[in-house]
């Protein structure tokens, strides 16, 4: 028994040992909780392991922000505290922290908790909008995880302009944050303010840290208009004029309604020369007495020209003060011309005409009186055609905004084009032709939309610039000087012509970044330094290139293309960069006078569309035309001016529209057409003056027309068309067929047309005449045969080609005829 208590003393020694060493929550150094002083609160982790006091640090909160405090550790993890006081403790390295009311239970453990806050660093949206009373900082919320910590975070916020402060915020909690209430005697006019919120951080030491923001207040709603009564808007000397019908009474719309908009404006009369004077003054001064629209009286105007200031406020937002120079219109009849006036007033109250319903005409040579200047400097509108020609109108300025008709300046010792200087739109052509003293065309740079623009030779123009014209049905350039054509924000078309017919003149021509829509691109140019970029277009009918050298090409992205010409003396590099975009092409490729190529492996990539045409024309150094992905069915293939000896065209087509072969000196030979069975068109020779064989159309069946129009003494060897049965429509040989070709055409069934072959003497070779005594008692239908003589070939040759072509060579004159009736049959 006392073996036993002994025993049990010394364990229970032990576990009390092991007791006084273990941190247990309710038994900490400072003494058991329920017997702690009021001042003495102990300190834990989350995981309830003791926090020693040098690893901590005591906050408290002040009317200022918190305030570090120290020697507040009675003893080791025991804080003395006062229950009138908030606190903040947190571990040194920022890792654990809690906050907590000093007044609250002492015998509750301090219990640190992760501290996870990041910083507001770099979080302003792009741009912060209000259009009411406050100043919403919804985006930061999004940045702000709740937490009990918030309080240790404050912000200062303040709206500014420029250097100037408008209004601020001190010390916000961010609680608070959603919205932020403007006193009522800050108002903020719509614009772009500087919105700077300062982040005090005491959680993590971060003091003073800016975040800016732009704030823009945006009152669209109140985006106050003047009535939609106004006819249209004209720029008047660089000054917006908003035309209305006389006795107009002044209105105003606003979007959203005029539930809680005020709108406040003033009007004044001015002269017609004082609208000049808005044009340059962005500034507008607020109305000495405002009306208010509302409550006020509504203003009539009923002739001459208004200046209309006004503004809209809802609550503490309000506009800018805003401007509308506004005119009353006056329709008149008749004409202007260089010496006198011949007009009438539609209203007989009006003494001036804005719209002209006639033509202007001032013609070189005739004095032009004040008075038609007079009249003519109200007139914006022109429904009919004016002309200038002559120095009238330097130094003078017109008022034309819109021409519904043609407009002519020709031939004329103009220097300038200012007179002109708010033209914005002519629904017609706009012709500068032949003004040799003409130096630039910054008198259209209102330009905006013309139907037709012609600029053709004004000798002394070099850069031809519309820097706001937009669309164009057709734009045709015309130049003997360098030149640089700049159309910047050019967005459609049907037609660009750009030529210049200078033999040493270079031509620029920049970027058409803006452009979206046009169907065909027409360059013409000795000397081209710059070929536009068009970034914005991947497709395009047409473009026909006939330029030299190297040009700079950038933004050239043409995939799909129907129609492509490139001519002129373009170096290999320049092709593979023209064409490097394209994949497909749809209707029709030529290529004309390219040097340092062989075949066309440049244009290897290039699909061509079932249907297309191939034109080569003067390619001196081609021995080839493979390289291109040839369609199995294509339209016309155009070989001319070549010098390749013997053309073999192993390239896969099995029907083609047509067959040219035209002004070849050194071929010989025409072979590899195996596959060819159908053309559907012609195929025509000419020119092609040793060419002696065409063996390689062995499988060819069907022709719709064959003519073979060599002008030399040479036989052709025609054995290659031995498998032909069907001639849609002539047979025409120019060129004297070589009687070893046997019969020539053995397989043929069927002539639709008219035989036309030249002989040397009266009658057929032997080895033909028999052949045609036969198909002439043959089954099939065959028209009156044409037996030679000058007239009959003639009339013929021009039936099948036209005056056109049969103008392009020598007159061809038939040696004898061919009589097959009348001829001996040279077999008996």
């Amino acid at each position: 028994m006392i073996l036993f208590l002994v025993t049990l003393i010394i364990l229970m020694s032990f576990s009390c040992q092991e007791a006084s060493n273990t941190y247990d929550p309710l038994v900490l150094e400072c003494g058991k909780a329920e017997s702690l002083e009021a001042n003495l609160r102990p300190v834990l982790n989350p995981s309830f392991k003791k926090i020693e006091e040098p690893d901590l640090e005591v906050f408290i909160k002040e009317l200022q922000g918190w305030k570090l405090q120290k020697n507040v550790f009675s003893s080791r993890s025991c804080l003395q505290i006062n229950p009138e006081h908030t606190y903040f403790i947190r571990t040194k390295n920022k890792s654990l922290g809690q906050i907590f009311d000093g007044s609250r239970d002492s015998s509750e453990a301090i219990v640190l908790e992760p501290i996870i806050f990041p910083p507001l660093n770099n979080l302003c949206p792009e741009a912060l909008y209000s259009s009411d009373k406050q100043v919403r900082l919804d985006f930061f919320q999004n940045q702000l995880t709740p937490s009990k910590f918030s309080e240790l975070r404050r912000l200062t916020v303040e709206i500014s302009s420029g250097q100037k402060k408008i209004y601020g915020w001190d010390l916000v909690d961010l609680a608070q944050l959603g919205s932020l209430q403007l006193p009522d005697n800050v108002l903020l006019q719509q614009g772009e303010y500087d919105l700077t919120i300062i982040e005090n951080n005491y959680l993590q030491d971060i003091f003073g840290l800016k975040n800016t923001c732009k704030l823009r207040i945006d009152s669209s709603e109140l985006d106050v208009m003047v009535s939609n009564l106004i006819q249209d808007v004209r720029t008047i000397n660089g000054q917006d004029v908003a035309y209305v019908d006389t006795n107009y009474a002044l209105d105003f719309l606003v979007p959203s309604g005029f539930r809680d908009v005020e709108v406040e404006y003033c009007v004044t009369e001015i002269s017609y020369d004082q609208i000049r004077d808005f044009a340059n003054n962005d500034e507008i001064s607020p109305c000495i007495e405002a009306n208010s629209f509302r409550s006020g009286a509504v203003t009539i105007l009923d002739k001459g020209f208004f200046d209309l200031k006004y503004l809209a406020k809802k609550g503490n937002i309000q506009t800018n003060w805003k401007r509308t120079i506004i005119g009353i219109r006056s329709l008149c009849t008749g004409s202007i011309r260089s010496d006198g006036i011949t007009i009438r007033m539609l209203d007989p109250r009006m003494d001036y005409c804005t719209d002209l319903n006639g033509k202007i005409d001032l013609i070189l040579g005739k004095s032009v009186e004040d008075n038609v200047y007079e009249e003519l400097k109200y007139i914006s509108k022109l429904n009919g055609n004016g002309a200038i020609q002559g120095d009238v109108g330097q130094g003078r300025e017109l008022s034309l905004v819109t021409v519904n008709g043609n407009f002519r300046i020709t031939n004329s010792s103009l220097t300038n084009l200012d007179f002109l200087n708010g033209l914005n739109e002519v629904n017609g052509r706009l012709e500068i032709i032949n003004n040799d003293n003409l130096l630039n065309m910054a008198g259209l740079s209102s330009l905006r939309q013309v139907s037709i623009l012609r600029v053709y030779d004004n000798d002394s123009l070099t850069k031809i610039e519309f820097p706001r014209l937009r669309r164009a049905l057709e734009l045709d350039i015309k130049s003997k000087t360098d030149s640089i054509v700049d159309l910047p924000i050019l967005e459609a078309s049907s037609l660009i012509l750009v030529e210049n017919e200078g033999p040493s003149s270079s031509l620029i021509f920049k970027d058409l970044n803006e452009l979206e829509f046009l169907d065909r691109l027409d360059i013409r140019a000795e000397v081209i330094e710059m070929l536009p970029g068009v970034p914005q277009m991947t497709k395009i009918e047409s473009i026909s290139l006939s330029i030299s050298g190297e040009p700079e090409i950038t933004d050239w992205n043409f995939e799909e293309i129907e129609s492509l010409f490139i001519g002129g003396h373009v170096t290999p590099r320049t092709l593979t960069k023209l064409t490097a975009p394209i994949k497909t092409i749809g209707q029709s490729l030529a290529l004309k006078g390219i040097t340092g190529i062989s075949d066309l492996s440049h244009l290897s990539h290039i699909d061509l569309a079932e249907g297309a045409d191939v034109k080569l024309y003067e390619m001196p150094n081609i021995m080839s035309i493979s390289g291109l992905r040839w369609p199995q069915n294509m339209g016309q293939l155009r070989l001319s001016g070549l010098n390749i000896v013997n053309l073999v065209v192993d390239i896969g087509v099995n029907t083609m529209g047509s067959l040219w072969v035209l002004d070849n000196p050194k071929l010989e030979t025409i072979s590899g057409f195996k596959g060819l069975t159908t053309v559907s068109g012609a195929i025509y020779s000419e020119g092609n003056d040793i060419l002696s064989s065409l063996a390689g159309f062995e499988d060819l069946e069907s022709v719709g027309r064959l003519i073979l129009a060599n002008s030399s003494s040479r036989s052709l060897h025609i054995q290659g068309l031995q498998n032909l049965k069907f001639i849609g429509r002539d047979f025409v040989s120019y060129s004297p067929l070589d009687e070893a070709s046997g019969l020539v055409l053995p397989n043929l069934e069927g002539i639709e047309g008219r035989v036309l072959i030249k002989v040397d003497g009266d009658c057929a070779p032997s080895q033909l005449r028999p052949r045609f005594k036969q198909l002439l008692a043959a089954d099939f239908d065959l028209s009156p045969v044409v037996y030679g003589g000058e007239p009959e070939f003639r009339n013929l040759y021009r039936e099948v080609f036209g005056d056109d072509v049969y103008s392009r060579s020598n007159p061809i004159f038939f040696n004898g005829s061919m009589d097959l009736e009348n001829c001996p049959d040279q077999d008996s």
